[in-house]
């Protein structure tokens, strides 16, 4: 589309008014599904028949009914599904994690059913995202989170939660995906086992010089260090790539909701939910 004629915002309030009725959702979600192809659930045929009065299409061979929700997270559990994508919506759109309170209120549900939708879609990312490993350039760090300790040991050795997390880059050094994990620790066994289940191997890896990174990140990456000054000012460890100076940072806090990262009280598990 042209620039003087630039293609329209889409808006919470247009989701709703166009996927109002639960019927169109349905067909919605099915040729979603089936866009490259039909395969029945049950026994992998190809061809179908199409019940729209029921929205639903009917193997041929089997003569099995596959539904819009058949094998999903969605399926029986009378939830409308409307409500299922104004969630997707609002996650995509959302710069910062959405909460189970604000769902609530955007949807008008109660918060038992709000928190529910939020993990079933999270489990459903999560899994995604299992599929595909970073490459070329990854950003690589690692942050705490959780709420201030008095009198107890911090950096490393810190009782709150340990994250690693990477993102990785194009050649312009512009942020394209990024993952993260909670760790028990900080050691080289820990951050070489993360590398090789989320980095694709030859990669090249930019991070500070923190002990534990070199010797894991040295075996199947290219791994580019730099030592971090503390009274440079940085916000973050990484200062390699200017242009993408505070990406890491920006991606921790999107999970905890809040900009600045203080005083965050999130446990493993909520942690865990989240990412």
């Amino acid at each position: 589309m042209s620039k003087r004629f630039p293609k329209p915002e889409i808006t919470l309030d247009g989701i709703y008014s166009k996927f109002a009725d639960e019927g169109f959702c349905k067909d919605f979600l099915l040729d979603i599904r089936f866009e490259k192809g039909f395969a029945c659930t049950f026994c992998g045929g190809s061809e179908y028949l199409r019940i729209r009065s029921r929205h639903l299409l009917r193997c041929k061979f089997c003569k099995a009914d596959i539904s819009a929700t058949n094998g999903t997270f969605m399926h029986r559990t009378h939830i409308p599904l409307r409500l299922w994508i104004v969630t997707a919506f609002l996650i995509m759109s959302n710069k910062c994690s959405v909460s189970a309170v604000t769902l609530m209120r955007s949807l008008g549900v109660t918060y038992k059913t709000a928190w529910y939708i939020l993990q079933c879609i999270r489990k459903a990312m999560k899994c995604r995202e299992e599929r595909y490993l970073l490459d070329e350039i990854v950003e690589l760090d690692d942050t705490y989170l959780g709420a201030p300790t008095h009198g107890k040991m911090r950096g490393r050795g810190t009782e709150k939660v340990k994250m690693i997390v990477a993102l990785s880059k194009n050649a312009a050094g512009n942020p394209e995906y990024v993952k993260m994990s909670d760790v028990p620790n900080l050691k080289g066994i820990t951050v070489g086992r993360f590398a090789r289940d989320n980095i694709r191997a030859g990669s090249k890896i930019e991070s500070d010089n923190a002990r534990s990174y070199k010797k894991p990140l040295a075996q199947k990456y290219f791994h580019v260090f730099e030592t971090y000054d503390p009274t440079s000012g940085q916000l973050n460890l990484i200062s390699i790539s200017n242009p993408c100076r505070g990406y890491i940072d920006v991606s921790a806090d999107i999970i905890t909701n809040k900009p600045d990262r203080k005083h965050h009280g999130l446990g493993l598990k909520s942690v865990r939910n989240t990412l």
